[in-house]
């Protein structure tokens, strides 16, 4: 399916392969497949698939102090990345 069409479908398709992976140990293909995952909402009006990227920080956690997974974590859910005051 196209990437412009079914735009909500592909973007929470995107975000579980990118859970996938992550959870799998491949922190490479985790973030590509998450930078693909975490643009497309932007384009759509659904909460549902907003809500898909945001939960993949939680499957960033083995890769906390590493600075892609930070940097993913901070463009895709900023009050996450932020230090607690």
């Amino acid at each position: 399916m196209p990437v412009g069409q079914f735009t909500r479908a592909t973007g929470i398709r995107l975000a579980v392969l990118t859970g996938s992976h992550l959870r799998n140990g491949d922190l490479d293909r985790g973030l590509a497949t998450g930078a693909q995952a975490r643009t497309i909402p932007s384009t759509v009006h659904s909460t549902r698939a907003r809500s898909y990227p945001h939960a993949l920080t939680d499957d960033l956690a083995p890769w906390a102090t590493d600075p892609r997974a930070k940097e993913f974590i901070h463009h895709t859910h900023p009050a996450r990345s932020r230090p607690a005051t």
